[in-house]
């Protein structure tokens, strides 16, 4: 391990005052992989990464890359880069002297730390624009320079801190397979802070998914989604609609659950008992809906009804919104194919039954 750029993070807190940023986080970041820590604002996320940075100490645990403990080293000891959100250049620098600027710093001669900047600008494409002052760039290429200023310094480990909220659409998309392509060329390890769930799920190898100060799941990215460990991830990655109810009946092959707020659900899952209350989502695309039949919706289970709200027209997909009619009148959220959807198109205020398939739900931890 020695060497390497795999981070442990044992047993670690960081408190200020009595606010607990990060509780008793543990984790362990491979060597070369992807992770990104992903969380709405104030969940721990930035502060994490900045007590492996070395910007912030823990308060209690410990921090490690390639089995060093980190905790008291400087940050530019620690085998980090840090790329901020805001890409801070030197607005009097030329791009080459940017990104040689730590090189400098250190002794390093002016044609050799040169040289060093220039070979790092071709790994991110900007040679041709080593000449320009940053006010001379685009949002996008200030990026690639403020990530070539990082990546001088050969770190084990690259830190991330939002580096794509400042751009637009085109380029976040750009930039995005950018740093997917340049990871995967160096090799070392990117722990990339971001709270843009599409962001997470095209980048890492591993999502860690933060909720007050603690990791709520954390594993890859086909695993965040599908199989979400709770109602708060399930709800902050979005994609599914959850339901909670007890369970009345256990049967060969499919169990009974009566919802909260009304509903007869059936389960494909007989891992259950009888009398306890079960969490238990349906992912979007997967619901269908079908006009009101007041028959149906007493009588049959997985069958909920409502009134629909909104249509939202998503290009590859229809996203439509329905009221539900029984209980508390919360939302219920279903994505047709755009195909689907025009074939038999519903209209806002129609009343229409969303069902799905017993195999289709997927078993969360109890509320």
């Amino acid at each position: 391990m020695a060497g390497s750029g795999e981070v442990q993070i044992i047993n670690v807190s960081k408190h200020f005052g009595d606010l607990a940023a990060v509780d008793d986080v543990s984790l362990t970041i491979k060597d070369g992989s992807y992770c990104c820590l992903l969380g709405p604002s104030g969940c721990g996320k930035t502060t994490l990464l900045r007590m492996i940075s070395g910007h912030e100490t823990p308060t209690h645990g410990e921090i490690t890359i390639g089995g060093d403990i980190i905790n008291q080293k400087p940050p530019g000891t620690r085998g980090t880069a840090m790329m901020f959100q805001s890409y801070a250049l030197f607005p009097h620098l030329q791009v080459v002297d940017n990104v040689a600027f730590s090189l400098q710093m250190k002794g390093v001669g002016e044609d050799e730390r040169r040289e060093k900047a220039m070979d790092v600008l071709d790994k991110v494409q900007m040679t041709h624009l080593a000449k320009r002052l940053p006010a001379q760039l685009s949002g996008g290429q200030q990026q690639r320079v403020a990530l070539a200023r990082a990546l001088i310094t050969n770190p084990k480990v690259l830190l991330l801190d939002e580096p794509l909220s400042a751009l637009d659409e085109f380029l976040r998309l750009q930039m995005r397979a950018e740093l997917k392509r340049l990871q995967a060329d160096l090799g070392i390890t990117f722990i990339h802070v971001t709270h843009t769930q599409p962001e997470a799920l095209a980048l890492a190898d591993m999502i860690v998914v933060m909720d007050q100060g603690v990791i709520s799941q954390a594993g890859s990215a086909e695993q965040i989604f599908n199989k979400p460990k709770n109602a708060y991830v399930a709800d902050f990655m979005g994609g599914w609609n959850i339901l909670k109810g007890r369970v009345v009946s256990v049967g060969d092959t499919i169990s009974e659950v009566h919802g909260e707020n009304g509903g007869r659900f059936l389960l494909g899952t007989t891992d259950l008992l009888v009398g306890a209350r079960v969490a238990f989502t349906v992912r979007r695309d997967k619901v269908h809906l079908k006009p009101f039949d007041s028959a149906a919706s007493g009588n049959q289970g997985n069958m909920i009804p409502g009134v629909v709200q909104t249509i939202e027209y998503q290009g590859s997909f229809v996203k439509i919104t329905v009221i539900r009619s029984v209980g508390s009148g919360e939302e219920f959220v279903v994505q047709e194919t755009d195909h689907e959807f025009f074939r038999t198109p519903v209209r806002e205020g129609e009343k229409v039954l969303a069902s799905w398939a017993p195999e289709d739900i997927h078993m969360l931890e109890a509320a």
